[in-house]
């Protein structure tokens, strides 16, 4: 399975979405999933994404990988990686 990403894009009238995909473009094997919706808040976009990135493991037989499901919001935008693998 690659390497995959939810972002929840929480009403943003921004430049959230092109920088996503400009950033996802420069990382082979990164599948990026952006979500637009109605805002809601912080609480309910980490939820949003959560939920998702729970769904997409359960759906290829993987809940193994929970533990690596991480959940950021702020500026800038930080882009996560698995445990480790930033040394």
């Amino acid at each position: 399975m690659p390497n995959g990403a939810f972002q929840v894009l929480d009403g943003c009238s921004d430049a959230t979405a092109r920088r996503a995909r400009e950033a996802a473009s420069r990382l082979p094997g990164l599948v990026l999933h952006l979500v637009e919706r109605e805002p809601g808040g912080v609480g309910v976009a980490r939820r949003a994404g959560t939920d998702l990135a729970c769904d997409r493991l359960l759906s290829v037989g993987r809940p193994e990988e929970f533990d690596r499901i991480a959940a950021v919001t702020g500026q800038p935008t930080r882009w996560l990686a698995p445990r480790g693998s930033l040394r």
